[in-house]
């Protein structure tokens, strides 16, 4: 009988002592995503997130030397926590192609190529592809003719361009007055509707060596002061974020202060300040 007690009252130390040894174990919080990248495909409850394309490729066509930097293929599970750029819990259908993600997982990825794993937790960031810093330009070497084309299919193109402005204005959108390139296929460009000044990034594609689907890429690039930016570090942050670095800027104007008096161009010009910094 008394061993009997002796092994109940041990056993009930040993219960306690595991009870004790697991409320004292914390679990340790997913602080860094394993990986962010875009959400290049969907199939069923997997996605594939990486971090880039190769140049030339705006989307995933199944190859595997398209994909830049580290990629996983990722299983969605009911356990899955999904939380979009304001914080709010969000289901798996809010998994779109070319979404920004960051992937958070605590087990181990399986390390093929890409890798495979479960998502612990995906956080949507609101970017997509098209906003990423690093950009691919499509193989459209334009010189100084080839850009005043460009501009000139811009201002014929206008009243289809200004009909997708999100900006609410009581007036029309009057075409641009500056232009600069900042890319084989990017241009930023200046509009008003009579008050206030945005400036917008217009993007355009080459279809055998012609120019062709001129469109908005954003509408307003964020500045709080208008045209023209206030300091160079401003206008570098949409340089960098929109524009080729590898590629010098190009500017465009009809008239221009020279020699303290206002000359009109006969046609669009190119000169060598950046009339999109204030002087």
């Amino acid at each position: 009988m008394k061993n009997l007690i002796l092994t109940i009252l041990f056993i009930v130390l040993l219960v306690l002592s595991y009870v004790w040894y697991q409320s004292s174990v914390t679990e340790e919080p997913l602080t860094q995503p394993e990986l962010t990248g875009y959400v290049l495909s969907i199939d069923g409850e997997r996605i594939l997130v990486a971090e880039g394309l190769d140049e030339g490729y705006d989307s995933y066509s199944g190859s595997l030397e398209e994909l830049l930097g580290s990629a996983v293929w990722l299983t969605i599970t009911d356990e899955t926590e999904i939380i979009d750029s304001e914080g709010n819990s969000v289901s798996s259908d809010s998994l779109n192609l070319n979404l920004e993600v960051m992937v958070y997982a605590s087990g181990p990825w399986a390390m093929s190529h890409p890798a495979q794993g479960a998502a612990e937790k995906l956080v949507l960031t609101g970017n997509t592809y098209s906003d990423r810093v690093a950009l691919y330009f499509s193989p459209c070497e334009v010189d100084e003719s080839g850009q005043t084309s460009v501009i000139a299919s811009v201002e014929s193109n206008w009243n289809n361009l200004k009909a997708g402005i999100t900006h609410e204005t009581y007036g029309t959108w009057n075409s641009p007055e500056h232009y600069q390139f900042i890319g084989n296929n990017r241009l930023v460009i200046n509009f008003n509707e009579g008050h206030i000044m945005f400036m917008g990034v217009i993007e355009f594609d080459c279809v055998d060596g012609n120019v062709s689907d001129v469109e908005f890429l954003v509408d307003d690039i964020g500045q709080p002061d208008g045209f023209p930016f206030a300091d160079e570090s401003s206008w570098n942050e949409v340089y960098e974020t929109y524009g080729n670095e590898s590629f010098t800027p190009v500017n465009y104007v009809s008239h221009d202060i020279v020699d303290g008096e206002l000359v009109d161009f006969d046609g669009w010009t190119s000169v060598d300040r950046n009339v999109f910094v204030s002087n």
